[in-house]
């Protein structure tokens, strides 16, 4: 090897050693993957005691199923703008065609690959600030697929604890259920009719808003037609939020970005906890982030009864549980019809656009971790250096050769 190359072959892995960073061969390139850092970093372990310390934590939280009333049925999918079930009259009306039926099928199965890379995406963004579907490095994949590597093998050692808990989790979200049930409600009306429920005059404005809104959709409600349309909406809006359009270089876009993704989950170890289990204790963990946000009291704290009741004292729960969902309203068929012409306008271009790569890509695992991702946002306390709680750690290299 000729000394000049020799020697810059030296600084580079003198600087690496300096940096704790080892470099790493990719083609002719030479990449850092992400450092480690101690407190939230990528490559942090999940910590097994204080994953241990956060279930006792959950089965520790007082029950608020007698502070809060339950909720009008339908009411946060009301306030989310979600669909409605299809009623047995309308699953039963004859002018749903066959065809329409099997297209609202298939663009389901399309919109849950959209919405499975949605996930991914804001998980990782939320998580480790990488743009899971945007052009990534060669430096920027490594480093999420070993973060992820260690995040899924310290995860599946702490497996069991996680399966003991089963039992706790469940009954743990069924004692908040009218308390998770209202914080949707809250965030929806907020984002859906820019109405804050504690604000004076605000349940009365809620009903007129829920009145206008079942009007403004009672007569696309029910055929296949309109449940293809609705799809077809849920496509271009998951694309959005991707920031892809809803052209056919948005769609180019969205197949390239469903390929990188599954390619990259495919190289990460699969989640052998139980998952079940893994999703009940994100759930938690994100109520407990809600109920923080909205009230300012941690369901862990010693006084968390006392200190969550006086906080729900301020708002008009027996109102907001008197509120009526699906109530005729005074909107005009004008307004109903442009309501309905900008569904459909949504759903036709949808529908108008390529996404086989899309359909056909496996993201399965990308589902999975951006749950994993979600835990470790909301209780960043489970990311510890590993070894760090007395415990070995599995960490994982990338799959690239070391320089």
């Amino acid at each position: 090897m000729p000394a000049r190359r020799y020697a810059r072959n030296g600084a580079l892995r003198a600087r690496a050693a300096r940096t704790d960073a080892p470099m790493i061969a990719a083609g002719q390139a030479r990449v850092r993957p992400l450092r480690f850092l101690p407190e939230g970093s990528p490559m942090a372990c999940l910590c097994s005691v204080q994953l241990g310390s956060l279930l006792k934590s959950v089965s520790a939280a007082p029950s608020t199923a007698s502070m809060v009333p339950a909720m009008p049925a339908g009411l946060l999918a009301a306030v989310s703008g979600s669909a409605a079930a299809p009623t047995a009259t309308a699953t039963a009306q004859g002018s749903a065609s066959a065809a329409a039926t099997a297209a609202a099928s298939a663009q389901a199965g399309l919109t849950a690959k959209l919405a499975a890379m949605a996930a991914f995406s804001a998980a990782a963004k939320a998580a480790m600030g990488v743009n899971a579907t945007g052009a990534m490095s060669a430096s920027a994949r490594a480093g999420l697929q070993a973060a992820l590597t260690a995040s899924v093998q310290s995860l599946n050692a702490s497996g069991p604890a996680l399966a003991a808990s089963t039992g706790s989790l469940s009954a743990a979200l069924a004692a908040q259920a009218n308390l998770a049930t209202l914080l949707g409600v809250m965030t929806g009306a907020r984002a859906a009719f820019g109405v804050d429920l504690r604000a004076p005059g605000a349940v009365a404005a809620l009903q007129s808003a829920l009145n206008a809104s079942a009007a403004g959709s009672a007569s696309a409600t029910g055929s296949a037609s309109a449940m293809a349309s609705g799809s077809g909406s849920a496509v271009a809006s998951l694309m959005a939020s991707m920031g892809f359009a809803a052209n056919a270089q948005g769609a180019a876009s969205a197949n390239a970005a469903a390929s990188a993704i599954s390619s990259l989950t495919a190289g990460v170890p699969p989640i052998t906890a139980p998952f079940g289990a893994l999703s009940m204790l994100s759930a938690y963990a994100s109520l407990q982030a809600a109920v923080r946000a909205a009230f300012g009291v941690s369901l862990t704290a010693p006084n968390a009864a006392a200190s969550l009741r006086a906080a729900l004292g301020a708002l008009p729960l027996s109102a907001i549980a008197g509120l009526r969902v699906g109530a005729s309203g005074t909107a005009t068929t004008a307004t109903s019809a442009s309501a309905m012409a900008g569904a459909q306008g949504a759903a036709n271009a949808a529908a108008g656009l390529s996404l086989s790569g899309v359909a056909s890509a496996n993201l399965t695992a990308a589902s999975q971790l951006a749950v994993l991702m979600g835990l470790t946002t909301q209780a960043s306390s489970l990311l510890a250096a590993p070894g760090s709680c007395g415990k070995p750690c599995p960490l994982a290299a990338p799959k690239l050769r070391i320089a």
